[in-house]
């Protein structure tokens, strides 16, 4: 994982898979060009999915990150402020770190923000977006999500649980 800038400097993170001794053998080499290995299991196919999980991930962060620009762009924002937000005030953030927690454990109870402000909220960003001509399909994904959500009755829960959607529409419980 990583740009090849990353791999120049060693920088990389090693998605692994497979026999403990295999690994071990080629561990000298992973090691010279990158800063962590992260072992999957045993079956090489897993690193390969992980990579793509990851690079979703990142995918769906830069769309963020380019709807979040065009935005601020519409009503003539100075571009390195919001970097500055993002990167210094969002990113580093210890709600972030508690959101990828709940969602993960599924731990939606004791809101810090509710469905219903969440979608206020929502349909604010996206009303001020349409006034100024600018599509923000996340917004409308988010939006809709949330919906979801409180028509299954859940609006009492902490907005992550919008998240659920998700799993709903894949199959899961």
């Amino acid at each position: 994982l990583g740009r090849p800038s990353n791999a120049a400097i060693g920088m990389l993170d090693a998605l692994v898979a497979g026999e403990p001794e295999a690994i071990n053998r080629c561990r000298p080499v992973i090691e010279s060009f990158t800063n962590s290995i992260t072992i999957m299991g045993t079956q090489p196919e897993l690193a390969a999915r992980m990579k793509l999980i990851i690079n979703f991930f990142l995918a769906g962060l830069i769309e963020a990150m380019g709807e979040t620009y065009v935005f601020a762009e519409k009503y003539g924002f100075d571009l390195e402020i919001v970097r500055n937000l993002m990167l210094d005030q969002v990113f580093p953030n210890p709600a972030l770190r508690e959101y990828a927690e709940r969602i993960r454990t599924r731990h939606f109870d004791e809101a810090g923000a509710t469905l219903s402000t969440a979608v206020k909220d929502l349909q604010l960003i996206l009303a001020e977006a349409g006034s100024v001509n600018t599509p923000l399909p996340i917004a409308a994904i988010v939006r809709d999500h949330i919906l979801t959500a409180m028509a299954r009755g859940q609006g009492h829960l902490d907005w992550c649980i919008s998240t659920e959607a998700n799993r709903l529409a894949a199959g899961l419980d």
